[in-house]
């Protein structure tokens, strides 16, 4: 769900950056409602987290750092950021250069 939402959250700003939105209003709409969405998303997984934390048996609890760290790794995202929009422009010609 998060991944659905965070993709959405960047197209939705891409299409505003790029002003290619024929409804921007809405678009704007659409940005606040997956910024919420997104938020109480996170809001909920700390509360999950904090009572998984609370049962976990001490010595179960370097084994899962362990994993944390290693799905915490950066990955490739398939979004659209707004460096990549940026780079893929052409530049407008301006006059005298």
């Amino acid at each position: 769900m998060v991944e659905d939402l965070g993709e959405d959250y960047c197209f939705c700003a891409a299409d505003l950056y790029d002003a290619a939105s024929a409804d921007p209003h809405k678009m704007w709409e659409l940005v606040d409602d997956d910024h919420y969405d997104l938020n109480t998303c996170l809001r909920e997984a700390i509360i999950l987290l904090k009572s998984f934390l609370l049962v976990l048996p001490a010595n179960q609890i370097g084994a899962f750092q362990q994993t944390i760290l290693e799905q915490s790794k950066p990955r490739q995202s398939t979004a659209l950021t707004r460096l990549r929009a940026i780079r893929h422009r052409r530049m407008t010609p301006i006059a005298g250069q």
